[in-house]
C-alpha cells in the first residue's frame, strides 16, 4: 500500500510549487483532486515542441475539475470538496482565500 492511501487532497490554485506539491502527495498515494478556473490552469500554456510538457509533469495522477469560484455555487462546491478531505492546498496570495 503507498504511504498516503486513502488520504483525499484538494489543491487549488495556479503554478508549479503548487503542481509540484500535488504531484509528490498523488505519488505517494494520495486522491488528488486539482480545482481548476473555467479558463484552466495556466500550466496549460507552457508547451515544449507543441506539447504542454508541464501539465504532464506537474499534474499527473490527479483528478481535474473547472469550478467558477466567483460564483456563489462554485464556492459552495469548494467548501463541501474541503469538508471531506484531509488536506487543503493553495496558493492564493494571504487572506484569498478567507
Amino acid at each position: 500500500m503507498p504511504a498516503l492511501d486513502g488520504i483525499n487532497v484538494v489543491e487549488i490554485g495556479e503554478g508549479v510549487a503548487l503542481g509540484y506539491c500535488g504531484a509528490l502527495l498523488a505519488a505517494c498515494g494520495a486522491d488528488v483532486i486539482k480545482i481548476e478556473t473555467p479558463n484552466g490552469d495556466a500550466l496549460r500554456d507552457w508547451h515544449v515542441d507543441g506539447q504542454s510538457t508541464f501539465w504532464q509533469v506537474y499534474c499527473r495522477n490527479k483528478k481535474s475539475f473547472a469550478i467558477n469560484l466567483r460564483k456563489a455555487g462554485g464556492i459552495d462546491l469548494i467548501l463541501k470538496l474541503v469538508a471531506t478531505s484531509h488536506i487543503f492546498v493553495e496558493n492564493f496570495r494571504p487572506g484569498k482565500c478567507e
